[in-house]
């Protein structure tokens, strides 16, 4: 799934690919606007488990955002209520 410049706004483009997986296979609780119509697309995915890497490290939220040009993000935070209030901010005003 290597899409370059797809991610490359992205610290971690490992974790984007990652996320975005997520969100092509489904695996995500909210989501606002689109592509097409706003020219921004956001999901919300809560409760994410890190890699083998980390399987102490938790879980994280995280708010990913796709443009009409095709690029992905994304911001982590640590809980999900605070990912949750951030994405009905942003939602509101899409």
């Amino acid at each position: 799934m290597n899409m370059p410049g797809k991610f490359e706004a992205c610290d971690d483009q490992l974790l984007a690919q990652g996320l975005y997986q997520h969100v092509q296979d489904g695996w995500i609780n909210d989501q606002a606007g689109s592509v097409s119509e706003n020219g921004v697309w956001i999901g919300l995915l809560e409760s994410v488990p890190f890699t083998d890497d980390n399987p102490d490290d938790g879980c994280h939220s995280y708010i990913v955002h796709e443009d009409d040009q095709g690029f992905f993000t994304y911001k982590e935070y640590s809980t999900v209520e605070e990912a949750r209030e951030k994405f009905a901010n942003i939602a509101g005003r899409i």
